[in-house]
């Protein structure tokens, strides 16, 4: 029970941290906030920090420019195979790999199976 907790709050803590640092040089550049995340527990994932402009915070149109906004910025290139129903984009930054992404079609994102993860493509 400890451990989950532990995980947690760390996981909180460098999100939090990332979502700080990541937007204030995105903002330099032009870029609207995004939901950041470090998804060292998520096996599926390949990159250093993932990017969402999330659903509360903008329109699926929004979304989609906000993330290629970000995209241009960082000279990020399109996901081949994102989540299902998402669009994204990936690359290096100072040598750190970056995604960003956004739900494009929230009814086939949340068709994804209970038991896949959401690398399953």
């Amino acid at each position: 029970m400890a451990k989950k907790s532990l995980r947690r709050a760390l996981g909180r803590q460098l999100d939090d941290a990332a979502t700080a640092v990541l937007n204030a040089r995105g903002q330099a550049l032009g870029c609207r906030p995004l939901a950041w995340s470090v998804p060292a527990y998520e096996p599926w994932r390949e990159a250093g920090f993932s990017g969402l402009a999330h659903r509360g915070d903008y329109s699926t149109a929004d979304a989609l420019a906000v993330i290629g906004q970000w995209a241009e910025a960082f000279d990020l290139t399109s996901d081949e195979r994102p989540v299902r129903g998402s669009v994204g984009y990936r690359g290096q930054v100072e040598d750190i790999p970056v995604e960003v992404w956004a739900v494009a079609d929230r009814d086939e994102f949340e068709r994804m199976p209970d038991d896949s993860q959401p690398g399953t493509r």
